[in-house]
């Protein structure tokens, strides 16, 4: 789905919902107000680039800006969190407002028809979680705080009021602006933003997905859309990491401007690997490539894939040129046949040339004999006579 289309279905489904929440909760009874809270929430809406910048302005920006602090943990907290969970959003919302850095262990849940791979994912951390929880449940969220061996659970408005009572001055939420932390107008626009994100698939169920050894380190606030993608990124791929708030007056952003110099969120770091990340883009690129085993079994696939077509290509190449060399050999074994056939043929004909040669050298040889033998029997019978002649004289002479 494109993003324009996504911003079109977002529009189309939830202006007249989001309409009526607020109506309900600044208790509109006029039509009229009530039309112009429509068109203010259409106008909202269509200013917004994509669902994320819809659901921070359903939330008001809440948690953009650091209330009064009245002191800081040493230790930073921990916190077993779902990003697509309506009670533990305000608990994030109240974190960047205290300005509180804590660090987070994802506890999606498990479908496997949900994966991308449709594959079983196993929890990553709820053994922890059930570990740590007092009354053994998993359920979100789950706040630690190490600072006061202290434990809260599923409640949200609990672990609110014990934030705001250990670590803010008294008022300190007004400054979270509306809606406030703990009012019905709260968990109504909360369960909206998760409506709104429910059609992206993360944040909710989680992903195949590799370890990290060491916590990644996250520069983001609440009220930042871009981050949101990257925290439900991080959720669906279970990976622990350390969430530094840098909302508007807090000390993450000055820590951020130390580090990398610039006040861009979100900002990914890696310890094990010495990268950093800036914007949405680049930190969903790098979890992709790093982290996400349906990205990387995709990109292997794809690997193996080329390296096959290459041995075919290959071996396609190979036998051409096999079939090539055995139409040249054929080739030229039929020239040498046929030459070898001329050369037959040529000793035959020499051969019956000198078999004629023979027989007329043997007739020649007995024609030669035979006047030989005439002239032999010529000289034979010419002796006779002169004999016969001799003889005859000599009778008559006596």
């Amino acid at each position: 789905m494109t993003p324009m289309m996504e911003h079109v279905q977002v529009l189309s489904l939830y202006t007249f919902p989001i309409a009526l929440i607020y109506a309900a909760l600044f208790g509109l009874r006029v039509w009229r107000d009530f039309a112009w809270v429509t068109l203010i929430t259409l106008a909202l809406g269509a200013i917004a680039a994509s669902s994320a910048h819809l659901s921070c302005i359903v939330r008001l920006l809440a948690g953009s800006f650091v209330a009064d602090v009245r002191k800081r943990p040493l230790r930073p907290l921990i916190l077993f969190d779902r990003e697509c969970d309506p009670a533990c959003i305000p608990v994030r919302e109240c974190l960047c407002v205290l300005d509180i850095a804590v660090s987070v262990f994802p506890v999606p849940l498990i479908n496997a028809s949900k994966s991308l791979l449709k594959a079983p994912c196993t929890a990553r951390f709820r053994g922890d979680l059930i570990a740590r929880s007092p009354t053994g449940s998993d359920a979100v969220p789950m706040l630690e705080d190490p600072n006061t061996n202290i434990v809260l659970q599923g409640d949200a408005d609990e672990i609110l009021l014990y934030l705001y009572t250990t670590y803010a001055r008294k008022g300190a939420h007004r400054n979270m602006g509306p809606p406030l932390a703990g009012t019905g107008g709260t968990r109504a626009t909360a369960k909206l933003v998760c409506l709104l994100r429910s059609f992206q698939p993360y944040g909710l169920y989680a992903q195949p997905s590799l370890y990290n050894r060491r916590a990644l380190r996250l520069y983001a606030h609440e009220g930042c859309a871009e981050s949101r993608a990257v925290r439900e990124r991080l959720c669906s791929l279970q990976l622990h990491f350390e969430y530094v708030t840098c909302a508007q007056g807090g000390t993450g952003r000055v820590q951020l401007v130390h580090q990398i110099g610039q006040l861009r969120t979100p900002v990914l770091f890696d310890p094990s690997t010495s990268k950093l990340a800036e914007g949405a883009r680049a930190c969903l690129r790098y979890l992709d490539q790093t982290f996400d085993c349906s990205s990387v079994i995709q990109l292997q696939l794809r690997r193996l894939r080329a390296r096959r077509r290459a041995w075919v290509q290959q071996q396609r190449q190979q036998q051409q040129l096999q079939e090539r060399i055995a139409q040249e050999e054929g080739v030229s074994s039929a020239a040498a046949a046929a030459a070898g056939a001329a050369a037959a043929a040529e000793d035959e004909e020499e051969g019956s040339a000198s078999e004629a040669g023979a027989v007329v050298g043997g007739a020649d040889g007995h024609e030669e004999s035979d006047g030989e033998e005439n002239a032999s029997a010529n000289m034979y019978g010419g002796s006779m006579q002169g004999l016969r002649a001799r003889s005859a004289h000599s009778v008559s002479a006596t």
